[in-house]
């Protein structure tokens, strides 16, 4: 890989990852995005690894090597999601939980069903208490950061010169909750990896990221 082509580097850890202390690498490279190429090209579909297994503590390194323009020896400066996001993410968990699981056996069972559906509840609760808990974002002085998921992590730093599209978007429940979502955009970026959207953000915060972000988007070093 040709690191001037490297437009981000996604890190990715299931939960078998976590048990062998290992991760996975993947960057998004320049002129993967497919745009404007034929049909028979499938460069959007490909995966391009850094390091398909490697130790934990082997990443770091190899981070550093593919992003050299990047000073990521001090810990970022990692923000929270808005205030209200375990609220949302608990109601819309527990929503398709009881749509998902329980509905079917409302056809079968009468006492049943009830006690799957009270079942969900802790369990929605908990999915959004540690998917807050683990979800961060970071603006570093030449890179914004993402880190997401709690079953299954993942991390991607993104140099704030190779951001190429920044867009602002809000649902109707997140402007009635004053919340927004942010979508970072790289050349490289294809239909499996590219980019990443940071959600539940309050919507004030949103616009000065994104103002932020698109001051240095393009700049080179």
């Amino acid at each position: 890989l040709r690191t001037r082509r490297i437009q981000a580097v996604h890190q990715n850890e299931s939960l078998v990852h976590r048990w062998f202390k290992r991760v996975s690498l993947n960057v998004d490279l320049a002129g993967d995005s497919g745009v404007g190429e034929g049909n028979g090209d499938n460069s959007r579909n490909k995966t391009r690894w850094l390091a398909p297994v490697c130790p934990a503590t082997a990443a770091p390194e190899l981070i550093a090597a593919a992003l050299p323009m990047l000073d990521l020896s001090a810990e970022p400066d990692w923000q929270p999601l808005a205030p209200g996001a375990r609220g949302r993410i608990f109601r819309k968990s527990l929503l398709w939980s009881v749509l998902i699981v329980t509905a079917p056996a409302l056809w079968y069972l009468h006492a049943g069903a009830i006690v799957m559906v009270l079942g969900c509840i802790p369990l929605a609760w908990m999915h959004a208490h540690l998917y807050v808990k683990n979800t961060r974002w970071a603006l570093a002085r030449d890179a914004v950061l993402f880190r997401c998921g709690w079953l299954n992590r993942r991390l991607s730093i993104v140099p704030r010169n190779r951001v190429q599209t920044l867009s602002i978007e809000a649902t109707p429940f997140d402007r009635r909750s004053r919340m927004a979502c942010i979508y970072v955009d790289t050349a490289g970026a294809g239909a499996m990896t590219g980019g990443f959207r940071i959600r539940y953000l309050g919507a004030d915060v949103a616009e000065r990221l994104a103002a932020a972000l698109y001051r240095t988007a393009g700049v080179t070093t």
